[in-house]
């Protein structure tokens, strides 16, 4: 497996904090992913842009982070650039017409 250093880090507290850019815009993958969450109780996460089909590499490591998460009950807190139900922006499905 990769190496994967964690920026910051409190151990009694088995809590850790990254980027967005750290974890979801370099290579990583669901090993790493489950990897953190068995070995935190929280993760912050930071910067999360507002994605669109430009950025599907980190969309889908930010799906698979997210699944890995929920999977071990690891809670995740973000800072975003927009609420989720619009950090993903599809582009617009043929034959719509903007108005």
């Amino acid at each position: 497996g990769r190496v994967l250093r964690i920026p910051v880090s409190c151990a009694r507290a088995r809590t850790a904090r990254f980027t967005f850019h750290q974890l979801c815009e370099q290579p990583h993958g669901s090993e790493e992913y489950l990897a953190l969450a068995a070995a935190f109780h929280t993760l912050f996460l930071l910067d999360v842009p507002q994605l669109s089909p430009d950025d599907r590499n980190a969309a889908r490591r930010f799906i698979t982070l997210v699944d890995a998460l929920y999977d071990c009950r690891t809670k995740l807190v973000c800072t975003a650039a927009a609420p989720p139900e619009q950090l993903y922006v599809a582009p617009p499905r043929s034959g719509d017409e903007a108005i």
